[in-house]
Parts: C-alpha cells; sequence; structure tokens
C-alpha cells in the first residue's frame, strides 16, 4: 500500500500465492454468501483471506484519501492477489470510496454469476488480464463460479 504524488493515485497490491496458507485459500473452493447483494456467493477461502485484512487496508486507504482527497484509489494483484483486490474494490465501494480503479491479472473465478454481474455493475474502471496460456484464470470450475467482465488477453507469439 502507497501512493503515488506524481500521478495523483493510491495503491493497494496484493501479491499471488507464496505459502501453504495461500494454497488452503485458494483450495477452499466453497461458495459462501456475499452480504453486500442478494443471491450473491463468493469462494469462501478468498473471501476469508480478504476479510482478515479488509479493516487495516481500509483504515490506511482511508487515512490515506484524507490527506490526499482528489486521488484515486487503484487496486491491483495477481492470481490470489487479484481476487483479493476485486474483493477490496468491492469493499471500498461498500464503504464510500467511490474513485477506485481495478486492474488485475491472472484471476481466477471469485463468485458465482449474481456476484459477476454485481460487481461488473458496480466497478466503472476496471481491467482483467490474463495471460492465454495461465491456467489460474480457468479455476475454480466454471459450473459454479463466474469471471467479473473486463477481460484483455495478454499473450506473447499469439496466432
Amino acid at each position: 500500500m502507497g501512493y503515488l504524488s506524481s500521478k495523483s493515485q493510491i495503491y493497494v497490491v496484493y501479491r499471488g500465492s507464496t505459502s501453504i496458507i495461500d494454497w488452503l485459500d485458494d483450495l477452499d473452493a466453497i461458495l459462501t454468501t456475499y452480504p453486500s447483494c442478494s443471491k450473491c456467493e463468493v469462494h469462501k477461502g478468498f473471501y476469508g483471506a480478504e476479510q482478515a485484512v479488509i479493516a487495516s487496508v481500509l483504515s490506511n486507504v482511508q487515512s490515506l484519501i484524507k490527506r490526499f482527497p482528489s486521488y484515486e484509489v487503484v487496486v491491483s494483484g495477481h492470481s490470489l492477489g487479484a481476487a483479493l483486490a476485486t474483493l477490496t474494490a468491492m469493499d471500498f465501494l461498500s464503504a464510500g470510496i467511490t474513485n477506485v480503479r481495478l486492474f488485475h491479472f491472472g484471476s481466477p473465478r471469485v463468485g458465482n454469476t449474481a456476484f459477476a454481474n454485481y460487481a461488473s455493475s458496480k466497478l466503472i474502471d476496471h481491467n482483467r488480464n490474463t495471460h492465454y496460456k495461465d491456467i489460474v484464470p480457468h479455476c475454480p470450475m466454471h459450473e459454479r463460479f463466474t469471471h467479473i467482465s473486463g477481460n484483455y488477453t495478454l499473450c506473447t507469439y499469439c496466432t
């Protein structure tokens, strides 16, 4: 977390999986209720990991917004971090932070179709970037989980 004065932006960035605990969160692919919208459900492991840090993240971002009220908030992440970034951006919106941009890379599917539609409608400025050979964006299975909108496929030497 930090800010860049030359861009007038506050940044919250999550890393991908690096530990056994991260991998256990990745594998906890049970749908659980998402409280902000009716019929929305999200990946239990991702949601638990995000909820474990969101109070501190939100407090720090709110402090930075008080210091820099005109700055936009950019939330980003890769892989597991992309899932956490999606949930964090949604929590920021619920907390009244409206100047939020989401950029994430190699995101797995975070929730069910109701959540994907809800998040896609609420996140005004978001980009979901994937590499065509990355397995993570294909997880968890699409029968229960759906991507939010905004995909850009990144590839080297695509034909």
